[in-house]
């Protein structure tokens, strides 16, 4: 599965992590809202 029209699925992938992944993933509905939650996470 490739988006290259969304980068934060990039980032998922390149974690690998699979639970980590799949929060990207929902975050990306939201990224400008969630987005400082996520960088609070890492």
């Amino acid at each position: 599965v490739q988006f290259g029209n969304s980068p934060v699925y990039k980032i998922e992938r390149k974690l690998g992590k699979g639970g980590f992944g799949q929060v990207y993933v929902g975050r990306r509905v939201s990224v400008g809202t969630d987005r400082t939650g996520s960088e609070a996470q890492e």
